[in-house]
């Protein structure tokens, strides 16, 4: 075998191997969100989690070094499903007749129609869990960064379609949306009795005092 053909084999086991942990971490993945949905976080052992995904469990560690980092892995890469989603979207709405105000909203309800896949039970475990460490805090406030930095960019966009005032200040205006966001997503997965209905008429008022303000109207 000369040099040329030994680099092209090595490449193509390289991408097979790729492929194959792509697969598997898909795999996994899938089987984890099952079980949390089925047996609740807490009672979702790595174990049940590599049996499920017919791996040995020191293999599933290898992967994910606890239950609280394949839990990150799982928001992350639903996260980065919902902002791969939502930036085609704003494509769209951008070029719409709709306001600032209305398609701030589309926005932030298509976050909580995406990104709340798990029982109301299991996110308030997940936040127990993840809330008690700095490391996992640290993970967490990354991805709530990204989305910060999705609306900011949505805020810059609507600048230039004249939609909101030129001199707004894009950052602190998304830090301030996304508080909002922020806010409601604790409350829904905290208070038992708050349904999605009550959760998405609260998100319009909120916004809609954040764009329209609290100041009388004048006669």
């Amino acid at each position: 075998m000369n040099l040329f053909t030994y680099e092209r084999v090595h490449i193509k086991m390289r991408n097979l191997t790729k492929k194959k942990k792509q697969e598997r971490r898909q795999r996994i993945f899938s089987n984890a969100v099952y079980l949390l949905k089925k047996k609740g976080f807490t009672n979702t052992s790595m174990l049940d989690i590599a049996e499920k995904s017919n791996l040995a469990v020191g293999t599933l560690y290898n992967y994910y070094p606890s239950k609280n980092d394949l839990i990150i892995a799982i928001f992350n890469r639903e996260n980065q499903k919902f902002l791969r989603k939502i930036n085609n979207k704003l494509k769209n709405l951008l070029q719409s007749d709709k306001n600032a105000r209305s398609i701030i909203l589309e926005v932030v309800l298509q976050f909580f129609n995406d990104l709340i896949f798990l029982s109301k039970k299991n996110m308030r475990e997940i936040m127990t869990a993840l809330f008690s460490s700095e490391d996992y805090l640290q993970k967490g406030m990354e991805e709530d960064l990204r989305l910060i930095s999705l609306i900011e960019q949505c805020l810059e966009n609507l600048k230039t379609k004249n939609k909101i005032k030129k001199n707004i200040d894009t950052n602190l205006t998304a830090e301030i949306i996304y508080g909002i966001v922020f806010e409601q997503f604790i409350m829904y997965c905290m208070i038992p009795e708050l349904k999605k209905r009550e959760l998405r008429k609260r998100l319009h008022q909120q916004i809609k005092i954040l764009f329209y303000g609290i100041k009388p109207e004048t006669g």
